[in-house]
């Protein structure tokens, strides 16, 4: 059975400066932005899209839709740092061209046929990540 190291807490950041690297592209590279300009977008699950935002309540428990949001607004602030070019996030429904970046668990996902960690394991161990570049699709 493949496991995957679940991690205690996995900032945004860290997926953001896994990621970075890729910017800039190269010809293996999946290119997210081109000379300030957005080439990808950032693609969620519906109802995470749709999520508020749980920082603007004090003390409230981020709900998996309002951290994969907060993730995915993340990355996005990242990459424009770091290029310039603002990725649109968009639902798992939409009808999107070019490269997609998927955060969290979706119907995008799903086809791609990778199990995604997350929740509370029996080591008392929450979420993980996973990086797994296909074509023009990075997870």
């Amino acid at each position: 059975m493949k496991t995957h190291q679940p991690l205690a807490f996995v900032p945004a950041t860290a997926m953001i400066l896994a990621a970075s690297w890729i910017v800039g592209g190269s010809a293996n590279a999946i290119t997210l932005a081109r000379d300030g300009q957005p080439t990808a977008a950032i693609v969620i699950r519906k109802s995470a899209l749709a999520a508020d935002d749980h920082r603007l309540q004090p003390g409230a428990v981020p709900t998996a839709d309002q951290k994969v949001n907060l993730a995915a607004r993340d990355l996005q602030e990242y990459i424009e740092k770091i290029s310039g070019a603002k990725l649109p996030i968009v639902s798992d429904e939409d009808s999107v061209s070019g490269a997609l970046v998927l955060v969290g668990q979706s119907r995008r996902s799903d086809t791609l046929g990778v199990e995604i960690p997350a929740g509370l394991t029996p080591d008392r161990r929450e979420e993980g990540l996973v990086m797994l570049a296909r074509g023009d699709v990075l997870l």
